[in-house]
């Protein structure tokens, strides 16, 4: 990639934070896609996923409605539930979307879930999970990623993950997959009243 080498020279000169938007935006999704493989993994190893087929069926055809009208989009998006009381969702580089049983069971409708989920699918869309981590991880990791080297990035999948779990978006992000996300729900007409009881 030809910004590879004006950016790493940024870092030295500015910082990783100052640059993280110009260091996401290097990272080929590729790389992107396999690390928010490694995150899903981390978040399944130690917690059962919930297979319920109605269930699945519900959230495949609310996907489907909200990731049709994304037909550039260079991520395939996919919705794993984690058995777990936490009411919480949260988007993984890549496309893969994590959903655990504490926020189903905390949705009053269906139009409710689509709005999380397009709220999440934003997430990816804008970049802002893997620019969380490019925030917070090492210079080994910024440079593994520009040059799409996956040979140690198995080591990386549970500090992103724990990125992921405990640091949040800021505010402009917030607000960004907000909007985005109603604008999604908008094309894919279905009701976004749901949205803002999150």
């Amino acid at each position: 990639h030809p910004l590879d080498g004006c950016v790493i020279y940024g870092i030295f000169a500015w910082g990783i934070p100052g640059l993280a938007g110009p260091v996401t935006n290097a990272i080929p999704v590729s790389w992107e896609t396999q690390l928010g493989e490694l995150i899903l993994q981390e978040f399944t190893t130690n917690q059962a996923v919930c297979h319920h087929p109605e269930l699945t069926t519900k959230i495949e055809t609310i996907m489907r409605s909200l990731t049709s009208p994304l037909s550039q989009s260079p991520y395939t998006f996919h919705v794993t539930v984690v058995d777990s009381p936490v009411v919480n969702a949260l988007a993984a580089p890549g496309g893969n979307i994590i959903v655990f049983r504490g926020l189903l069971e905390d949705t009053d409708s269906p139009e409710e879930l689509a709005g999380v989920l397009a709220h999440e699918i934003q997430h990816v869309r804008l970049r802002h999970g893997m620019r969380l981590i490019v925030q917070h991880m090492s210079m080994a990791f910024i440079i593994a990623a520009l040059s799409g080297d996956a040979s140690g990035m198995l080591s990386y999948g549970l500090q992103a993950a724990q990125t992921l779990q405990t640091l949040s978006y800021g505010r402009e992000a917030e607000h960004q997959a907000d909007a985005e996300g109603l604008a999604l729900l908008q094309q894919a007409h279905i009701d976004p009243e749901g949205m803002g009881k999150r």
